[in-house]
């Protein structure tokens, strides 16, 4: 069990590692702040990925 939430939590710095690349590279091709939509938007797959870990 302490595998397996030792490989989620690797998971979760990985997809935030990946996400923070991505908006820096979307930034590049068009430098524009997100909207509000689209913040609101990753908010809610954060906590929907935070709930997830917490249950599993």
């Amino acid at each position: 069990m302490k595998e397996l939430l030792a490989a989620l939590e690797e998971l979760k710095r990985a997809t935030a590692s990946y996400a923070e690349a991505l908006e820096r590279y979307a930034d590049a091709l068009d430098p524009q702040p997100p909207t509000d939509k689209d913040k609101a938007a990753m908010e809610s797959t954060a906590k929907e990925a935070e709930e997830w870990l917490k249950q599993n």
